[in-house]
């Protein structure tokens, strides 16, 4: 079940949101993890005790972490829990990828193994584990008081809005919010409903239908896609994959705000950038601040000479490309977003003012790395990636394909056009900022598609 699916738009929601509104809302952590432990079983089932599962380990580490005066202690029982749980994420996540690799490089050297492991992938795994482990690390740090009530801590983790598809909530954000009854109940539900409605615009609006586009496109055999082919894929998954990603951010931030808790934002206008270093402020924040303070500022951050600034600025890209899935696409797509981040910093040091043509110039250049990303995220695999640019020197032709054509319906170039406009807004605060901060003013969702 997704936020866009008629079953939760028409029976979940208006349900809980009754019986919260009803009197459950005097119990909120209790409401919510019930009905979070509803949403996900639905979803997935019995997998949904390696997620609780994950939570209590954390809850009883975090507790035992700062009981413990011995620092050498502490430091032992943070890590052994760090790497259970990372252990657990890369057993489901990658362990099928691993053994697919091993049994193609025995065949490659002349022999017959075949390895394989079909894991059912739980829901949000990638997300709840980080959660873990930002809460693991906080308590050890001192940053944060362990939670002693379980419920609550459970609610944190479970709570459903945002594990889906993030943002990635730490706890010291929702901790005080968590920890109090909900007051101004009718303010926070009057300004979140319209930041919902205007993801769900976003999702289905606008996301579905450059998808339909950028599907028939990348559906075309390698050897058979023309440049123009590929290009307009690119241009359609460029506004899909922003359009999905930050519509889904936009309702899981309305919805928690339709319960009394705030999150913080987590995408602002990134395809109006500067630079690729611009660009990862701007996209997916809770994911690229959680690699920044948990990874590259404990590896030494730019404290120890460019070499080493390098080395971890390669190494962050490439966990975040792994995060995204186990395919070689995605590693790739890290290193192109890697090597260019050390080429602005190499390059581009400071953030002086430059003339004009400087500037548009670097802003094509952003968009030039961030579709080509783009393009090696949604290839197949890294053949299927070599074909697709192949195709965009003109290897199979300048053409566009009978079902590339079929597919360019009115309606989808409409709605692809107006997502287009995100690479043209000025990077100020996005649209749905200024919807919730309007109090539920639903007149301004018909001013732009794009924030």
């Amino acid at each position: 079940m997704v936020f866009s699916d008629p079953s939760f738009l028409f029976y979940f929601l208006p349900i809980v949101l009754f019986v919260y509104w009803l009197g459950a809302w005097r119990q909120r952590n209790l409401f919510l993890l019930f009905v979070s432990l509803a949403f996900y079983t639905s979803g997935g089932g019995r997998l949904v005790l390696l997620l609780v599962g994950s939570a209590s380990l954390t809850f009883g580490a975090a507790l035992a972490i700062e009981k413990t005066e011995i620092g050498n202690r502490k430091q032992v029982v943070q890590r052994v829990t760090v790497v259970a749980l990372l252990a657990s994420l890369l057993v489901w996540k990658y362990a099928g990828f691993v053994l697919q690799q091993l049994s193609q490089i025995i065949q490659d050297l002349g022999g017959s193994a075949h390895f394989s492991l079909d894991l059912v992938l739980p829901i949000a795994i990638s997300f709840y584990t980080f959660q873990c482990i930002s809460y693991l690390i906080d308590v050890g740090r001192r940053e944060v008081v362990a939670e002693k009530n379980f419920v609550t801590f459970l609610c944190y983790i479970l709570f459903f809005p945002h594990l889906l598809a993030g943002p990635i909530v730490r706890y010291k954000d929702v901790a005080d919010q968590l920890a109090s009854r909900p007051t101004k109940l009718w303010d926070s539900f009057s300004s979140s409903c319209p930041r919902f409605f205007w993801g769900l615009a976003k999702k289905v609006l606008i996301a579905d239908q450059a998808a339909q586009i950028a599907n028939a496109a990348f559906g075309i055999a390698g050897y058979q896609i023309g440049a123009l082919d590929t290009v307009v894929g690119v241009v359609a998954y460029s506004i899909q994959i922003y359009f999905d990603f930050s519509g889904y951010s936009d309702m899981a931030i309305g919805l928690a705000g339709m319960f009394g808790i705030k999150f913080q934002e987590n995408f602002r206008r990134p395809y109006s950038s500067s630079s690729v270093t611009d660009f990862w402020r701007r996209w997916h924040i809770s994911l690229s601040s959680w690699f920044k303070d948990y990874v590259y500022i404990p590896l030494g951050g730019n404290r120890k000479g460019s070499k080493r600034t390098y080395c971890n600025l390669v190494l962050i890209f490439v966990l975040t490309g792994l995060w995204h899935g186990a395919n070689w696409t995605f590693l790739a797509w890290g290193l192109v977003h890697g090597t260019a981040l050390i080429l602005e910093r190499y390059f581009l040091a400071g953030d002086k003012e430059r003339p004009w043509l400087i500037r548009a110039l670097l802003k094509i250049w952003t968009i030039t790395i961030v579709m080509l990303g783009w393009l090696l995220f949604r290839a197949v695999d890294l053949a299927h990636a070599g074909e697709l640019l192949s195709a965009l020197g003109g290897r199979s032709g300048f053409g566009i394909s009978p079902l590339v054509q079929a597919a360019l319906t009115p309606q989808r170039i409409f709605w692809t056009c107006i997502g287009l406009v995100a690479f043209l807004l000025p990077k100020q605060k996005s649209f749905g900022e200024k919807l919730g901060e309007e109090q539920g003013n639903l007149i301004l969702s018909t001013v732009a598609l794009a924030g």
